[in-house]
């Protein structure tokens, strides 16, 4: 089968001709293993070299919740930080708008 994308054909790719390839698709359940399956931990995961540092592991990691007193605080100093960037916003559109008024001599 020959799918066409943007009038070029798939098949000719040298990259999905490699994953088409009988190799790919004869130790393809191997890859499964080691992703998906037995081969993720354990014995049979530094057999096949595939581990990796104790944080990637769910179990090692220890997640608290965060308080609510600092998600409290937290959505208080966003509030000022918002308020505040909106303040100067306006405050230089207005300056900007006194400022052409007075150099354009515009009375207000």
């Amino acid at each position: 089968m020959c799918v066409h994308v943007r009038g070029r054909a798939l098949s000719s790719s040298p990259i999905l001709q490699a994953l088409e390839c009988e190799y790919v698709s004869a130790h393809l359940h191997e890859w499964v293993d080691l992703i998906f399956g037995y081969k993720q931990s354990g014995p049979a995961a530094v057999e096949a070299c595939n581990v990796f540092h104790p944080y990637f592991y769910e179990e090692n990691v220890r997640i608290q919740p965060i308080p609510v007193v600092v998600v409290c605080l937290l959505n208080i100093y966003m509030q000022m930080y918002v308020c505040t960037c909106v303040c100067i916003q306006y405050l230089i559109l207005v300056y900007s708008i006194y400022s052409v008024c007075m150099y354009t001599l515009i009375p207000l």
